[in-house]
C-alpha cells in the first residue's frame, strides 16, 4: 500500500519530467554557439564547486574522495577553456 508521501513524490516526478521535456524541446532549437556556452558554463561551474561536491559525493558514498573533487572532472575532461 502507498503511503501519502510516496504519492506526493510520484506527483512530483511527473511535474519534474514534463517540465525536462518542454526544456528539450526548447534546447533542441538552440544554435551550436548557444548550446557551446551553455556547456562551457556548465563545466566551469563543474570545476568551480568540485571540492565541495567531491566532499559531499564521499560523506554519502564513502568512495574516492582524495583531497580533490577534480580528480572525476579532470578524467572526464579538459577542463574550464578560456
Amino acid at each position: 500500500m502507498s503511503s501519502y508521501k510516496d504519492l506526493l513524490s510520484i506527483q512530483e516526478v511527473r511535474g519534474l519530467l514534463e517540465k525536462a521535456s518542454e526544456a528539450v524541446q526548447e534546447f533542441r532549437a538552440f544554435d551550436q554557439k548557444r548550446v557551446d556556452n551553455i556547456v562551457k558554463a556548465m563545466v566551469d561551474a563543474g570545476y568551480k564547486e568540485a571540492e565541495r561536491l567531491g566532499k559531499l559525493a564521499y560523506e554519502e558514498t564513502g568512495f574516492a574522495y582524495h583531497g580533490s573533487g577534480l580528480g572525476g572532472l579532470r578524467f572526464a575532461g579538459p577542463g574550464p577553456q578560456r
